[in-house]
C-alpha cells in the first residue's frame, strides 16, 4: 500500500516538474496504466486478505505486469523527449 502511494506522489511530482504534455503517447500510456494500477491494487486490498492473495496469485502477476508495462512505456517515452 505505502509502495502505490510512493509511486502516485513520485508520478504527480514529475508532472509537475516536467510538465503536462499529451503530445507523447507513450505519457498517456502510462498514466492510464498508472490509473489502472491503482484501482486495481485498491480493488484486491479491499476484495481479499494477503492469506487469500496468496491462493489468487495470478491477481498479483497482473499487477507485476503492469508494473513492467509502466517501465517500459516510461523508459521509451524519455528517449522521445531526449
Amino acid at each position: 500500500m505505502h509502495i502505490g502511494i510512493a509511486t502516485l506522489a513520485l508520478f504527480v511530482l514529475h508532472i509537475a516538474f516536467t510538465g503536462f504534455e499529451l503530445s507523447n503517447l507513450f505519457f498517456v500510456a502510462v498514466s492510464v496504466l498508472i490509473v489502472w494500477q491503482g484501482l486495481f491494487g485498491f480493488f484486491l486490498r479491499w476484495k481479499y486478505s494477503s492469506a487469500d492473495l496468496k491462493k489468487y496469485s495470478y491477481l498479483v502477476h497482473a499487477q507485476f505486469a503492469s508494473g513492467i508495462t509502466i517501465g517500459i512505456f516510461g523508459w521509451f517515452g524519455h528517449l522521445l523527449i531526449d
